[in-house]
């Protein structure tokens, strides 16, 4: 009941039509670009206008340090976990190879319970495969 109080519905619809009903109508429906760049443009302007004419935002400033807080932790989470993964290129050896993309798994196990012959190299480590019946 509280959060029906402070916040209006039309702002959940524009919410909804921007974010839910335009990439889906848009994906199933091609219109010409203009009409998308209307329908987008309309609703980005009833929403911002629905987010500035909020009454109620003194209700929302006791969460603001707590969010701020939150953000910087997820943004150096975010510059950490990129720097592992840049030092991890950066350090491997084959970097300049052409290895051999990522083994699919689940393919590998759908194909061969599917009773196709999957190449078994990739498949010994999950279902072991008497030599005769490989390939």
């Amino acid at each position: 009941a509280g959060i029906t109080s402070r916040c209006k519905p039309q702002l959940a619809w524009a919410v909804g039509v921007i974010f839910l009903l335009l990439p889906a109508v848009q994906h199933y429906m091609s219109p010409p670009q203009l009409v998308w760049k209307a329908a987008l443009a309309a609703s980005l302007l009833i929403l911002g206008y629905h987010i500035l004419t909020f009454r109620r935002w003194a209700d929302e400033y006791p969460y603001v340090p707590r969010f701020l807080v939150c953000f910087a932790a997820m943004v150096v989470e975010l510059l950490w976990e990129n720097v592992m993964v840049w030092i991890v290129s950066a350090a491997d050896l084959r970097k300049y190879d052409d290895p051999p993309g990522l083994q699919d798994n689940g393919e590998i196990v759908f194909n061969y319970l599917a009773g196709n012959k999957p190449d078994t190299v990739g498949i010994q480590k999950l279902v072991p495969v008497a030599a005769d019946q490989a390939m």
